[in-house]
């Protein structure tokens, strides 16, 4: 059952436990008056709109390890996380549908592909976004993520409040200054 988290004009979140865990996976809704469905999506599936996402991540300033299509990778992201938290890191399958506006990335757990021993910790997630019209103009859009930080230096309280309250609400208001300076104009999007 979801259990309702943020409800405000920009964005309602949702949260439910996942089970056999203490951790929780959000669903988020939310309309973006200024912006149409396409380029929206564009948006969020170029470099600059990975940086929205997540602007922690290093997720394309490197090539993808292997790239099936344009549309489709499996890439290595590091975050870097605020002392005395170590450096997460993650190994993703990134896909792409442009028609049906659909971004999904899945990392998973691999000790025998990178990063190896840096000290950092391979983390999980699970991220869906999709963009579609919304009524009366704009559009909306829908997040579904999971994420797992693991290791003993976070603790899951901490990160499931985070996850709750500021990872979309926060991504929000960095795609709206985006949007405001000009970048889904085309060509501005690298």
């Amino acid at each position: 059952m979801w259990h309702p988290e943020v409800d405000n004009s920009e964005v309602k979140v949702y949260s439910r436990p996942e089970k056999g865990t203490e951790l929780v996976v959000i669903r988020a809704i939310a309309i973006v008056d200024d912006a149409e469905p396409d380029p929206l999506f564009t948006f969020f599936t170029s470099k600059a709109g990975f940086k929205v996402i997540d602007p922690a991540c290093t997720n394309h300033d490197d090539p993808p390890f292997r790239e099936w299509s344009e549309r489709e990778e499996v890439a290595y992201s590091r975050a870097p996380m605020q002392p005395p938290v170590r450096p997460r890191t993650f190994l993703v399958a990134n896909i792409v549908d442009p028609a049906e506006r659909l971004f999904v990335s899945k990392s998973i757990l691999d000790d025998a592909l990178p990063p190896g021993d840096d000290g950092a910790v391979r983390a999980v997630n699970s991220f869906v976004l999709r963009t579609g019209a919304a009524p009366g103009g704009g559009s909306s859009l829908e997040i579904l993520d999971y994420v797992d930080l693991r290791g003993d230096d976070c603790p899951v309280q901490a990160s499931n409040t985070w996850h709750v309250h500021s990872f979309v609400p926060e991504m929000l208001q960095r795609l709206r200054a985006e949007i405001a300076a000009g970048a889904l104009d085309a060509g501005r999007m690298l």
